[in-house]
């Protein structure tokens, strides 16, 4: 439970049990701080309760990011492979309306079919904040309690074996996401193959 809604339980208590204790018996005072107690209750749950999820922050639940892809600074995500494996720089601008950043997002990155594939810098150096590389079914980037800003941009190392196409897969989950399940982001990014001639040389 998040710290907003442990406190909002922890307020809604106290007053509730300060209604019981006012006199013997219910009065005026003892309903009007119940009420006061259910009410702080309600706002505090409000980004969990259908309807009230769509209240804007901070009183309803936070929009998820959109994400705009680039790979080697391309936005229709295809490149010319010139080699076999090759590294390219994925880039995902991650951006969002909320007034503040998203906290507590735990980010799963994977380029299916790819070799590998790492959180680095816009050029190319290795991140030295947290998250690792695991491998499940392939590689995939796992970071956790990890923030977004409201325009943020993340940068990959993925190595891509061979020309082809290969799905972009990244989900976001967050406590202060609505959706209960992962929020899930898919693209697809394409590698082809350059030929180049070659002169044939006659001694």
């Amino acid at each position: 439970m998040g710290n907003r809604h442990s406190l909002g339980f922890a307020a809604a208590a106290l007053f509730t049990a300060a209604g019981a204790a006012v006199e013997q018996g219910w009065s005026y005072m003892s309903w009007a701080l119940s009420g006061f107690g259910i009410l702080i209750l309600i706002v505090a749950f409000a980004d969990r309760l259908p309807y009230l999820h769509r209240l804007p922050p901070p009183w309803g639940a936070v929009k998820p990011p959109t994400v705009e892809w680039h790979v080697e600074g391309r936005t229709d995500l295809r490149f010319e492979m010139e080699a076999a494996p090759q590294n390219v720089i994925l880039a995902l601008g991650l951006s969002h309306p909320n007034q503040r950043k998203i906290r507590e997002v735990d980010l799963n990155a994977s380029v299916v079919g790819s070799g590998s594939i790492r959180r680095c810098s816009q050029s190319g150096e290795p991140w030295e904040g947290g998250g690792k590389m695991l491998r499940a079914d392939g590689p995939y980037w796992m970071e956790t309690d990890a923030q977004i800003g409201r325009k943020q941009v993340m940068w990959f190392e993925v190595e891509i074996p061979e020309p082809g196409r290969y799905p972009i897969v990244l989900v976001l989950d967050s406590p202060e996401f609505y959706e209960a399940d992962d929020v899930p982001y898919e693209h697809t990014l394409e590698a082809v193959g350059v030929h180049r001639a070659t002169d044939a040389y006659v001694s």
